[in-house]
């Protein structure tokens, strides 16, 4: 009789592991104001970088610079509270897609490489030995790394380049790649 009832409460404890929680009124709280602030961010980093490509005087280029500027870090600084919240909920989801690497690192190199032009600093990438063309992983976190240690390379450096070597190393055995 015991073991039964051991058995059904094993049972019932991995059902309620594995159905979806019903959000926190702080995940809601997140998820709106992320929404709510994420929108008219990207509407400003859009708008001055298309006021960046109209002829401008020297002063004029300076302001909008410094508003898309700091819109990038206000928009970096959104998504990293949101991820933490995300993680500390138990919500945060790794992707596990097949992507190009090369287009991924490229990517993340045009988004901080007018910074590195304002600064004089010239920007590359470099694959050493075997690294595969395609892989399998989170192409939108993978990218966002880069972007925090391409932007912080960036902004720390004074002069020279910034550049990104890639490498591969084998996957561990047991471990899916």
């Amino acid at each position: 009789m015991i073991a039964i009832q051991n058995a059904r409460l094993f049972k019932q404890t991995q059902e309620a592991r594995a159905a979806p929680r019903p959000r926190t009124k702080q995940e809601r709280l997140l998820a709106t104001m992320s929404h709510e602030i994420r929108t008219p961010m990207n509407a400003v980093i859009g708008m001055s970088g298309l006021l960046l490509d109209t002829p401008l005087n020297d002063e004029q280029r300076d302001y909008a610079a410094t508003i898309r500027d700091s819109g990038d870090t206000l928009l970096t600084i959104i998504n990293d509270i949101l991820d933490f919240s995300k993680i500390e909920a138990g919500r945060m989801d790794i992707e596990a897609q097949p992507f190009d690497l090369r287009d991924c690192v490229e990517s993340a190199l045009d988004l901080v490489s007018a910074r590195a032009t304002e600064k004089h600093l010239d920007t590359a990438y470099l694959f050493e030995g075997e690294v595969p063309a395609g892989i399998r992983g989170d192409v939108t976190r993978l990218r966002q790394i880069m972007l925090n240690l391409l932007a912080n390379a960036v902004k720390f450096t004074e002069q020279g380049e910034v550049v990104l070597t890639v490498t591969a190393s084998p996957v561990a055995a047991g471990r899916s790649s």
